[in-house]
């Protein structure tokens, strides 16, 4: 390539840049952040925030933060900055790729760090917890002695369903329980050391279920919930163990297969605390 190579480029670059108005440049943003957008939207509701847990778990937020760097920040800037005859518009071009590459990167491992990985269940519900929350924990069982391995979360991959294994002396429990408190220990839903498969676990999860009937005499609503779930799936509610489920944001009714002890899905019920 010549000397001159470079410089050419630059300039056949600038020229066809030239002959787009600010209009269709912003338009032209706004399309390919729309792209991205419903992409990493799908992403979402898929796999990182699936069915009910992106409203109650931090879904919302999320999206929140993507369309603010994604489709409000990124085409801004192109509205702001770019001027057709401006001398180096082509490096106010890579200006703008750049701020949002960086701010979209950003936005989408905030996302990705902070969706559910497991739903854990102890202490008669089932509790959410992130992978940073995780990664803690088992620092800090390793700064104790115990060794704990992390779950397998993949990118395109949902929650993985987990039972904490209780202990059968009483007097450890209350030890443990105590140290969990002063801050020694994790608390019981991170006690990575315990995890132990759903289907191990079922006994303990039948024995600790929501007695439906009971709860769905408080509201004509509940009932209706509870017999649309059932209507869905045509299957009667002996088939299921309901649970209650405290994520982040607001309480729910879980349902699981009480054979194989699968998430059956989700019920918009408030169960007491």
């Amino acid at each position: 390539m010549s000397a001159s190579g470079p410089n050419s480029l630059i300039q056949r670059i600038s020229d066809r840049l030239n002959r787009v108005s600010r209009t269709r440049a912003f338009v032209t943003h706004l399309l390919i952040s729309l792209g991205i957008f419903f992409l990493l939207l799908t992403l979402m509701l898929l796999a990182w925030y699936p069915d009910a847990l992106f409203q109650v778990d931090g879904g919302w937020r999320g999206l929140r933060l993507i369309v603010f760097v994604d489709l409000v920040l990124g085409p801004s800037v192109t509205l702001v900055i770019f001027r057709p005859g401006k001398p180096g518009l082509w490096f106010d071009v890579l200006l703008i790729a750049a701020i949002q590459t960086v701010a979209l990167t950003y936005g989408v491992h905030v996302v990705y760090s902070q969706r559910p990985v497991v739903m854990v269940f102890v202490d008669k519900k089932f509790a959410t917890a992130t992978r940073g929350q995780l990664q803690r924990a088992q620092g800090l069982l390793e700064k104790n002695g115990i060794r704990a391995d992390l779950p397998d979360t993949g990118l395109f991959s949902g929650p993985q369903m987990f039972g904490v294994a209780e202990y059968p002396e009483l007097e450890r429990r209350l030890v443990e329980s105590a140290r969990a408190l002063r801050g020694d220990l994790p608390a019981d839903f991170l006690r990575l050391d315990r995890y132990r498969p759903i289907t191990e676990v079922l006994t303990e999860v039948a024995r600790d279920a929501l007695d439906m009937q009971k709860l769905i005499a408080r509201s004509p609503a509940d009932r209706s919930e509870f017999e649309r779930f059932l209507n869905k799936r045509d299957r009667p509610a002996g088939d299921f163990l309901f649970v209650h489920l405290v994520p982040r944001d607001e309480r729910q009714v879980i349902a699981l297969d009480r054979g194989t002890g699968e998430l059956a899905g989700y019920l918009d019920i408030r169960p007491p605390r």
